[in-house]
């Protein structure tokens, strides 16, 4: 089922499946949507509720945004807020993939998502690495990428045909072991949006950093890296943030990338199913 919530921030469409114990997944990106979080959460839906909204200026969200108005992630953390209060989700957990995570993780420092469970799955408390992408980018990929994480990623995008081309050019680079399918299954069917990416990358994740606040999250809180993540790699993100927050749980998927629901699908969902069990 799908639909579209009006919300203080925009037009916000959801999608769920499912019965059960709510639990809202929230996408990476920006500039993408919440379609390749599907399958993979989807099996959930046995047991629970499961939601997915794309954030405002992305997907088939409302997308005629003040784009020079956003300066951070409150946007974002509002449109979460709301979004729970307009479908009656009753103690959600939240889900945040890479970007995701940071909204969710914003979200869990204010008084509305103060005790809310959370799953964060590749993501980080802050962006101060750019040194160790680039040189991972340079180990593991072509010249063409190389080109892309130096000179395209930095750079606004012109028009979604463009973010869209740089997008499909990275993807590889997110998989430890990279396939045609894999890489199909991250980006088929998804609905591009050059100003947000450009707007969440190129000014408001400057103002993102939760690392000297990871001591005040008081939610049940699960944490899952790859072991191989180029961008957000386990040691600098996915380690400081189990350490961090209070009584955090750690999950490491060995021979795997950014996208684990993708890459080790069968064991990332059976660690989720575990920890929700006992959650």
């Amino acid at each position: 089922m799908s639909t579209t919530i009006p919300t203080s921030v925009g037009e916000t469409y959801v999608a769920e499946t499912g019965s059960g114990r709510p639990i809202l997944v929230l996408h990476g990106g920006l500039g993408l949507d919440h379609g390749y979080l599907r399958p993979a959460f989807d099996t959930l839906a046995d047991r629970h509720r499961v939601v997915y909204l794309d954030f405002v200026g992305n997907g088939r969200s409302d997308r005629t945004l003040d784009y020079a108005a956003i300066h951070d992630n409150t946007i974002w953390v509002r449109q979460v807020d709301e979004v729970i209060e307009a479908l009656g989700l009753d103690d959600p957990v939240i889900v945040g993939h890479s970007y995701g995570g940071y909204v969710a993780l914003e979200y869990a420092l204010t008084p509305s998502g103060a005790g809310r469970p959370m799953i964060l799955v590749s993501t980080a408390p802050k962006l101060d690495h750019s040194d160790v992408i680039d040189e991972n980018a340079a180990r593991r990929g072509t010249p063409e990428q190389v080109d892309a994480v130096r000179v395209r990623l930095a750079r606004p995008q012109a028009d979604d045909e463009e973010w869209a081309d740089l997008w499909r050019t990275l993807l590889p680079l997110y998989f430890h072991a990279p396939t045609p399918e894999l890489v199909a299954r991250a980006s088929e069917g998804t609905h591009f949006s050059a100003q947000a990416f450009n707007t969440a990358h190129l000014r408001a994740l400057s103002a993102y950093d939760v690392s000297g606040r990871l001591g005040e999250i008081t939610g049940d809180t699960l944490v899952v890296s790859g072991d191989d993540d180029w961008i957000l790699p386990l040691e600098l993100c996915s380690q400081r943030l189990a350490a961090g927050i209070p009584g955090a749980a750690l999950a490491v998927l060995p021979e795997c990338g950014h996208f684990p629901f993708i890459e080790r699908s069968e064991p990332f969902l059976a660690v989720v199913r575990d920890w929700l069990e006992r959650h």
